[in-house]
């Protein structure tokens, strides 16, 4: 083995032992800070979360680092922070504004006319949903791709401004309840309720069918003849009285 080697395993060693000086393992014969060669592993797995549990307290979650992640071992979890929902309230008023302010700043956004129905922040503080109205035509797609392409910039200002430690990734999401709005509207509008239509609710009645409101019932053949019948017996038995009474005069 040659010297550099030594000197290296050596300065291994040196920083192992600085490292576990707070995690050593307790129990007989585990005493002060030998390292040995079945203690490595850990050491190296216990070097590895301090790295990433470091990173993820001066930078966020999201250090940009895809590596990182693979250093964490399968089944590790450390404690998660759960919100309650007065706190997920608040939050969500106070990113909601942040936000729109930022999207007035965004120049690839002057052009779009962006109304942002609601925001919502996760419980476990993992990302930030941001629903905005759609109208059905053709600029909700380039809208939608403006949106995906300003989020990082936008987490970057509010990073900035200091506002929390960690800023979730921001999200946004099409809100299309207003789509569904006027598709029932259209639906009630134009729905055939027939000749014998009774409404069995306040808001049928109110509804009811308004464009069938100002057509023309359209009256069966069967019905018109018989109406026919009818009015011409009527006239035939009134003609009849009106000769009785004259010969009786």
């Amino acid at each position: 083995m040659s010297s550099s080697s030594l000197t290296t395993g050596r300065r291994c060693l040196s920083l192992a032992a600085t490292c576990l000086k707070s995690f050593g393992k307790t129990g007989r014969g585990r005493g002060g800070t030998n390292i040995g060669e079945r203690d490595l592993r850990r050491l190296a797995v216990k070097r590895e979360r301090t790295f990433v549990a470091l990173m993820h307290k001066k930078f966020g979650i999201e250090t940009g680092n895809d590596d990182v992640l693979l250093t964490l071992e399968a089944g590790f979890s450390g404690p998660k922070r759960l919100l309650d929902p007065k706190k997920r309230e608040q939050l969500s008023v106070i990113f909601g504004e942040k936000i729109a302010e930022a999207l007035q700043e965004e120049p690839a956004l002057s052009g779009f006319r962006i109304d942002i129905s609601k925001v919502d922040v996760a419980r476990d503080m993992h990302n930030i949903k941001v629903y905005w109205v759609v109208r059905s035509d053709v600029v909700d797609d380039r809208i939608e791709n403006a949106l995906s392409d300003a989020a990082p910039g936008i987490r970057a200002k509010l990073t900035a401004q200091q506002i929390f430690t960690t800023i979730p990734a921001i999200k946004f999401v099409r809100d299309l309840s207003s789509l569904r709005v006027e598709e029932m509207d259209r639906i009630f509008a134009s729905a055939d309720y027939g000749m014998d239509y009774r409404a069995v609710s306040q808001s049928a009645a109110t509804l009811g069918s308004v464009s069938n409101a100002t057509q023309s019932a359209v009256v069966p053949p069967w019905v018109q003849r018989f109406k026919e019948r009818q009015r011409r017996k009527a006239n035939n038995d009134e003609d009849n009285s009106d000769k009785n009474q004259s010969k009786n005069d």
